[in-house]
């Protein structure tokens, strides 16, 4: 189950790949990436088993571009992934967000919430060369809290037949439902010597490469909570593909992740998007460098084919003139 909740956090993330040189901060400074504000694509994923193509819809996933409501980051991009759906008794509804520099393409600060069968929220801090892994967890502070949200009122025995005292103590529950007795907590320190990217905001620079088919391909780094991984990303082929929101000329992208040098622990295996394992294939509209459909792996207790196509787009019109859609 816990890889069905990994393939639902980033059902939200969505795709990661789009195909033009590596991330350059001098480069995008002059150049208009291929995704503006008012950008709105909405996907449905499903999921088979053997060759069999009548699968079981399991969700629907949306990416928007947004201009930044946080003062922080006045002129960032504010990149949004939501995604809601389940499959064999498991819900959950999860949104991502990602703050990226205009000027470098750069995340600077990204969040995850996710609601339903599993509660998390998670967030990653880009600064001062650093990436820092946050997750609210459950206080334990419980001598020292002084943070009345913290604390319940319980009933205390006087004894057989008199009845009960009321208290307020410091919540103790170990598997409390209460977020509100939860607090931000420093999970991680990643140490950054070069562009890296949340797996959000990962997308969109990807949609910025250049990939000659067949070529040696492009390598990012990504943070993903206790974890780093490198990520090449190569052409395979052009396609001519259809999907629900229309007939496309694609590039096929195969992804391959490792673990990274100089990174932490991590997992035995890569479960980027959606909780596929190993290896990945995107194919990405060559207009308009969208994600247009991706096809993987996923465990849910057994192998299953798993497919995310592009239901709908909505492109702000400086966007479709660029792109030619």
């Amino acid at each position: 189950m816990r890889s069905l909740a990994s393939f639902t956090i980033l059902l939200a993330a969505s795709f990661l790949m789009g195909a033009r040189p590596a991330p350059d901060s001098e480069s995008n400074k002059s150049e208009r990436p291929p995704f503006s504000v008012g950008e709105k694509l909405v996907y449905n994923a499903r999921v088979w088993k053997g060759l069999s193509f009548l699968g079981l819809t399991v969700g629907e996933a949306t990416l928007q571009v947004k201009n930044s409501d946080r003062a922080a980051w006045p002129g960032a991009y504010r990149i949004i992934a939501r995604a809601k759906g389940g499959a064999f008794g498991y819900k959950a509804r999860v949104t991502v967000q990602s703050y990226v520099d205009r000027d470098t393409l750069l995340p600077v600060h990204a969040t995850v919430t996710q609601r339903g069968s599993e509660v998390q929220d998670k967030k990653l801090v880009f600064a001062n060369d650093e990436a820092l892994y946050v997750k609210k967890k459950h206080c334990k502070l419980s001598k020292t809290c002084v943070t009345q949200e913290h604390f319940v009122t319980e009933k205390i025995s006087r004894g057989f037949l008199r009845g009960y005292d009321r208290v307020r103590r410091h919540c103790r529950l170990r598997r409390c439902e209460a977020r509100k007795h939860y607090i931000w907590r420093i999970r991680d320190r990643h140490q950054v010597d070069g562009p890296t990217y949340d797996m959000l905001s990962v997308i969109y620079i990807c949609r910025t490469l250049d990939l000659p088919i067949k070529g040696k391909g492009q390598e990012l780094r990504i943070v993903d909570g206790h974890d780093q991984w490198d990520v090449t990303i190569r052409a395979i082929a052009r396609e001519k593909i259809e999907v629900p929101a229309g007939k496309f000329r694609c590039l096929r992208i195969e992804i391959s992740p490792k673990p990274a040098e100089k990174g932490t622990k991590v997992r035995k295996e890569f479960r980027g998007l959606f909780g596929i394992h190993g290896d990945i294939q995107i194919w990405i509209d060559e207009k308009s460098r969208i994600p247009v459909r991706i096809r993987g792996v996923v465990p849910f207790g057994i192998d299953l084919n798993m497919e995310v196509s592009l239901a709908k787009k909505t492109l702000p019109q400086l966007a479709s003139r660029t792109s030619g859609s």
